[in-house]
């Protein structure tokens, strides 16, 4: 015996929609590459983030503060805080994402903190207790 599904309108369509919303939402979800079709060498450099230019002769971006006037211990780490400026470079921030929401944010392998609080110290990240425990912390 041969059975045969009758398939409604409104299933079709249904259907026809949820595919349509998926194929709208991996079109949007692509590379967005507007300036390759204008420049097709590339980025110019002026287009470049501040972390993609490290390296080059070009100044940071303007809006990074000095590290020097960031990283000071006792001083508390801005909850913005993406990077900073040390000898005309950009340094992007160092971060270790915590299980609360927070971050751990490293520099120069002797400073820490978590994005909002105290800046800690120490004379090395890799030897001090201090930091592992509280790296521990942040990522139980």
């Amino acid at each position: 015996m041969t059975y045969h599904r009758r398939v409604s309108s409104t299933s079709v369509l249904t259907r026809s929609a949820v595919a349509a919303a998926i194929l709208l939402l991996a079109v949007g979800c692509g590379d967005d590459d507007k300036g390759a079709a204008e420049d097709p060498a590339g980025e110019s450099p002026s287009s470049q983030s501040p972390s993609a230019t490290e390296g080059s002769s070009e100044p940071p971006a303007p809006d990074l503060p000095l590290c020097a006037d960031v990283w000071v211990a006792g001083a508390t780490l801005p909850r913005d805080y993406s990077g900073c400026e040390q000898d005309g470079e950009a340094v992007r921030a160092d971060k270790h994402q915590c299980s609360y929401g927070s971050a751990i944010v490293e520099f120069a392998d002797r400073f820490y903190a978590v994005s909002g609080k105290q800046i800690n110290e120490v004379p090395s990240l890799t030897d001090s207790e201090q930091y592992k425990q509280a790296l521990s912390a942040c990522q139980a």
